[in-house]
């Protein structure tokens, strides 16, 4: 099961639950940002993303983001922590994670960020492995008197 797939699925479940969901995939938002910010519309982007209860940045690491672009992440990394949920997913170890910033500042927030992340040995791990099974369907024959 991928981080991708996983992601979706806890969107959906939030959608369920009567919540906003923005998903993001970070490889594209390169380049909306980069017009936005051609357009003086970053404030903009940030405050509608505000609303938002639960933002879902898929991908984090599978493309380097400008380093012009990569303070507007930083800006929305605070901005979900001080207004909402954010969900960050990446096959990048977060051992690598500082290595997509040029600047240490913003690397040591995205490190911030990811603290409470889960860490599995492998990427590739089924998080849901250890979960307890739900209990068994009764047949209509179990019902059944003798």
């Amino acid at each position: 099961m991928s981080a991708s797939y996983l992601a979706c699925a806890l969107a959906k479940a939030v959608i369920e639950l009567k919540r906003s969901v923005r998903y993001l995939r970070l490889p594209r938002l390169g380049d909306e940002l980069a017009s936005l910010q051609a357009q003086s519309r970053t404030s903009h982007w940030l405050k509608t993303l505000s609303r938002i209860d639960l933002v879902i940045l898929d991908d984090f690491g599978l493309v380097p983001l400008s380093p012009s672009l990569q303070p507007l992440l930083l800006e929305l990394l605070e901005d979900r922590h001080q207004r909402g949920s954010l969900l960050l997913t990446s096959q990048l170890p977060l051992k690598l994670w500082h290595s997509q910033f040029k600047d240490p500042t913003l690397a040591d927030a995205t490190s911030i960020a990811s603290s409470t992340a889960p860490n599995w040995s492998n990427s590739r791990a089924n998080p849901c492995a250890n979960a307890p099974k739900p209990p068994a369907r009764r047949r209509d024959s179990d019902n059944q008197k003798p």
